[in-house]
């Protein structure tokens, strides 16, 4: 039983650190580097995708212009919340050996994600509208 449960934190332990790791890399690769392409179906249909700006208003944010990152994305902001809420979920999961992520987090997407698939809609047509 010991081992069992040994093995689990284990786990839980690995798994927030990958995630961890992957936001680490993910903004040394988008914000410090700049080393992202044009958005793919952006340039295979001439209309931004749902997410196009999204870089450009979190780059916004992080640099203490929350107001002029609406005008890049929309849902830049609530994104970018739920990224730094996400991101303690993991750290405090890492400190106390818990998979907050899949009792907390998941079951919260999966209760929502028709509204969260709503707004993206509605944030695309306005993005389509003013042709960023």
């Amino acid at each position: 039983m010991r081992m069992a449960t040994l093995c689990q934190i284990n786990k839980n332990r690995i798994k927030n650190s990958i995630l961890l790791l992957g936001f680490g890399i993910s903004y040394l690769v988008i914000f410090q580097f700049s080393l992202l392409p044009q958005c793919p179906f952006k340039v295979l249909t001439g209309y931004p995708c749902p997410a196009c700006g999204m870089t450009r208003a979190f780059q916004a944010i992080l640099n203490g212009d929350i107001i002029g990152s609406f005008s890049y994305h929309i849902l830049a902001f609530p994104l970018f919340v739920s990224f730094a809420v996400l991101i303690l979920f993991l750290i405090y999961g890492m400190i106390t050996n818990q998979d907050l992520v899949t009792k907390k987090v998941i079951p919260l997407l999966e209760r929502y994600y028709s509204v969260i698939i709503i707004l993206l809609l509605i944030s695309w047509g306005i993005n389509l509208y003013r042709g960023i």
